[in-house]
């Protein structure tokens, strides 16, 4: 899809005019809304993904409106307009939920037991049911032309590796469940050369499709390959890291502080990042400690009721026999736009 030649959101598609916010709950989630989704203002009947708003804005909307108005709210998930989301703040208000931000993110002792989020949670059950498999791998690869700074590129990648516990994270099983295991700083870095063609898109494939064993090994395998035939010096850097450990935010993250990193080493600077004050890690034991009692209580229950009377059965079509085994596997169609428009003008 060509982006860039669709027309700008008009606003007024929606067919309702705009009504200011209303109240200061109003008035702050419009600001958060208008700097989240770059807008220049936002109406109270407004709905958020319909501006552009995703999950991954609707996290980064929760975590600033918990800081800014002190209390949690669903918004982003529950209610996309603002009216809705004025009435879950309200509720959230009252009971246990407010105890979100009254307990602080802070850092934990390594020597205890770190125990999975609740994500994290999920992810290991479907890999001790499913086996080892690819479907949760998060690749990213990236082109470097020009002439680039091995060596500051090497750097880098290690100060990232040692700068993020979760990219030296495994999993290890203690009894029912599997506690997080920080393995120390020390990048197991693969550098080749003659990348290019097929081969090139050999290697990456295999990369991406790389089965981790989340007991033994890191959740992230870096692979810098020098392209085949490049005079100038280019590079291929393959990043595979498990869903486990990373997700598209963390992607940003990644990409940006690698950047930063690497011109400033190159200029034979220090590094430029300020130390991170807590880990992934120190997250998972802060959500285990809050989502619990009374809180998880209201959230289990919320959820008990919007899946009450629903029928115990899936209804599915059975004019085709079921696989053996699950696959995640997809195909796609290609076809041109403008020979589908012919054929239907001659039709």
């Amino acid at each position: 899809m060509d982006r860039k030649a669709l027309p700008a959101p008009d606003a007024s598609v929606s067919g309702s005019a705009y009504v200011a916010p209303e109240g200061v709950t109003e008035e702050l989630l419009a600001e958060l809304w208008c700097l989240l989704l770059k807008r220049e203002r936002v109406g109270r009947h407004d709905n958020f993904f319909e501006l552009g708003g995703h999950s991954l804005l609707a996290t980064q909307l929760v975590s600033r409106l918990g800081r800014r108005s002190r209390r949690s709210c669903r918004c982003g998930r529950c209610s996309s307009t603002q009216r809705c989301s004025r009435r879950r703040a309200r509720w959230s208000g009252r009971g246990g939920v407010g105890v979100l931000i009254d307990l602080p993110v802070e850092a934990v002792s390594r020597e205890q037991p770190l125990s999975l989020s609740y994500a994290q949670q999920r992810l290991w059950f479907l890999h001790q049911y499913m086996g080892p498999n690819a479907v949760y791998n998060v690749p990213l690869a990236l082109r470097l032309q020009g002439e680039v700074d091995a060596v500051s590129l090497v750097r880098s990648l290690e100060e990232l590796h040692r700068r993020h516990e979760s990219l030296r994270t495994r999993f290890e099983a203690r009894d029912d469940s599997a506690v997080q295991v920080i393995d120390p700083p020390g990048l197991e870095l693969e550098v080749g050369g003659g990348v290019g063609g097929r081969s090139g898109g050999g290697i990456a494939h295999l990369e991406r499709f790389y089965c981790f064993d989340l007991s033994n090994e890191r959740l992230c395998r870096m692979r810098l390959l020098r392209a085949r035939g490049s005079a100038s010096g280019d590079y291929v850097l393959l990043v595979t890291m498990h869903h486990s450990v990373s997700d598209g935010w963390s992607l940003g993250i990644f990409f940006r502080e690698l950047v930063s990193l690497y011109r400033a080493y190159a200029k034979g600077e220090a590094s430029p990042l300020a130390p991170l004050p807590v880990q992934y890690a120190d997250y998972a034991q802060w959500q285990r400690r809050w989502l619990q009692g009374e809180v998880l209580e209201q959230q289990v229950s919320y959820w008990r009721e919007q899946l009450a009377g629903l029928p115990p059965l899936l209804t599915l079509p059975t004019d085709r026999p079921r696989r053996p085994s699950r696959a995640s596997g997809g195909t796609r169609n290609a076809f041109r736009y403008r020979r589908l428009w012919r054929r239907s003008c001659k039709g």
